[in-house]
């Protein structure tokens, strides 16, 4: 069966298949060290699901920062099949000192 899950984070490529989308949030833990997500708001209908969050991030040797983000997901049989994350890119490179 082919893979067809699939993340976003917009203005960025989209990321396909399990392994891809694996590869890349480990890429983002070693560059933010933790990743702590604070969920403000969750609404669904059917198949999708968007909520309102606060993702805080510790990058090494830097301060802790928290970032405003919009997240849609589709889902599938119990299982997230897309996945986009909407947030402002100057306030991630602001706040965490990486460019994306």
């Amino acid at each position: 069966m082919r893979d067809s899950r699939r993340r976003s984070l917009i203005s960025t490529e989209p990321v396909k298949g399990a392994a891809a989308i694996r590869a890349t949030l480990q890429g983002f833990v070693q560059m933010l060290g933790s990743i702590e997500i604070d969920t403000k708001r969750q609404v669904s209908l059917g198949d999708f699901v968007m909520n309102e969050r606060i993702d805080t991030f510790s990058p090494p040797g830097k301060a802790r920062y928290g970032l405003p983000v919009a997240g849609a997901f589709e889902v599938r049989n119990g299982r997230i099949v897309a996945w986009r994350d909407y947030f402002c890119m100057k306030q991630f490179t602001e706040g965490t000192g990486i460019s994306v």
